[in-house]
């Protein structure tokens, strides 16, 4: 009996020799609750102590370009404080599991803070491991768990760039692009190598320039204003936000907050230039101002018209003149609808002397956009300088400037 006693005894000590720490460990899981949990782990007890994330589904991420935290960093974490006793990293994994399991995001807080306060090691493996179990999430289409608890995390922890990346990403699972723009952004802000910040503002670019054709598209057009209120918040160096947020209020006619968004940029050396010319148009619809091509000829301008919605002139303007005239071969012209009603036989003083000559009044004259209504002309022969005169009758009815320079007549309405 005491041969077989000494026999079993002699091995009994070899096996706990050849297993060492794992037979140790495999005793620590079957003295827990959940053993059956951690019984398909056994196999990999070894690699539990120096987890890797070097495979991750991030490892293209625009962060430290290889992943999380590598088996190597790992081991430096073991290393501040000595070798880390197994059971105490198998009570920081069942914390966290635990927590995770029961949604409970203030548990999860409140042990890293306990963590993070008495010792940094275990600190640090924790977080390693709780970024583990958000990338395995993610990996299985549940983005829910990643935004609660990792938006939780950075609440308190604001210098992870991996987890709001992880963060932003399931953002984009759970189809919130919006929440995901502010997660990069949220991890812009820790990152601080410049080929990094390139790389997540490259990302972040593409994903406004996407939502931006959605919700155009779906004409959502208070979201896109929300939408770039926030951007020009959050990256108000980049110019191309104002000047897409000017080109949206031109679009809702809302030109003052147009102005306001292009006064940030006018100067700008990419947009500048196109900014100064949105800025024009939007001084222009402001002031109500419209700006029509003319052409010089000589001393004088040349401006087109167009007589009862049909017929078109090209008109020499005469702030001399007190009424507008036609040309008798271009009066002969006018047909159908856009016959004028003949009104009188008027007598005109010209630089040649009094004539007589018919009247006519058009029911409406446009110069552009603009409109004067009952509009009177005379019909004189010999006008070869152009199709006839725009005289004051009608330029009388606008606010109205030539401008030289850029050789355009300025006409706004008049408020009588």
């Amino acid at each position: 009996m005491f041969k077989h006693f000494s026999a079993n005894y002699l091995i009994v000590i070899i096996i706990a020799s050849l297993s060492g720490w794992y037979a140790h460990k495999w005793f620590v899981y079957l003295a827990t609750d959940s053993a059956k949990d951690y019984a398909k782990d056994y196999a990999n007890s070894a690699a539990l102590s120096q987890v890797s994330f070097g495979n991750s589904q991030f490892n293209s991420s625009p962060l430290n370009g290889s992943g999380f935290h590598s088996a190597d960093e790992t081991k430096k974490v073991k290393g501040n404080s000595g070798t880390t006793d197994a059971t105490v990293h198998l009570n920081i994994q069942s914390h966290i599991e635990h927590a995770l399991a029961n949604g409970n995001s203030r548990e999860l807080i409140d042990y890293f803070e306990q963590l993070n306060s008495a010792n940094e090691a275990d600190w640090r493996f924790a977080l390693v491991y709780f970024k583990q179990q958000l990338s395995n999430f993610l990996q299985n289409d549940q983005p829910r768990p990643v935004i609660d608890f990792g938006t939780a995390f950075t609440t308190h922890h604001h210098d992870d760039a991996e987890i709001s990346q992880l963060v932003a990403e399931a953002y984009l699972k759970a189809d919130e692009p919006l929440q995901a723009i502010k997660a990069f952004y949220a991890t812009k802000q820790q990152i601080d190598e410049a080929s990094e910040l390139e790389r997540v503002s490259t990302q972040i670019h593409q994903l406004v320039y996407q939502y931006h054709s959605q919700l155009e598209q779906q004409q959502l057009w208070s979201d896109l204003l929300s939408l770039y209120e926030y951007l020009v918040s959050a990256e108000p160096e980049y110019s191309q936000y104002y000047f897409s947020q000017a080109k949206l209020f031109i679009q809702l006619k809302d030109y003052s907050n147009a102005s306001h968004a292009l006064a940030y940029i006018v100067n700008d050396p990419q947009l500048g230039s196109e900014a100064t010319k949105l800025m024009d148009y939007v001084d222009r619809a402001l002031t109500g101002e419209v700006r029509i091509p003319i052409t010089q000829q000589g001393s004088s301008y040349l401006v087109p018209v167009r007589l009862n919605r049909a017929f078109d002139l090209t008109l020499l303007i005469d702030t001399g003149a007190s009424i507008s005239a036609i040309s008798a071969a271009k009066f002969r012209a006018i047909s159908g609808e856009a016959r004028p009603i003949f009104v009188e036989i008027q007598q005109i003083s010209t630089a040649n002397g009094v004539i007589k000559a018919p009247l006519y009044r058009f029911k409406q004259l446009a110069l552009g956009n603009q409109i004067a209504e009952d509009v009177s002309f005379i019909v004189i022969d010999n006008f070869k300088e152009a199709d006839g005169l725009l005289g004051m009758n009608v330029l009388a009815q606008f606010n109205f400037q030539i401008n030289q320079e850029d050789q355009v007549l300025l006409l706004n309405q008049r408020e009588f």
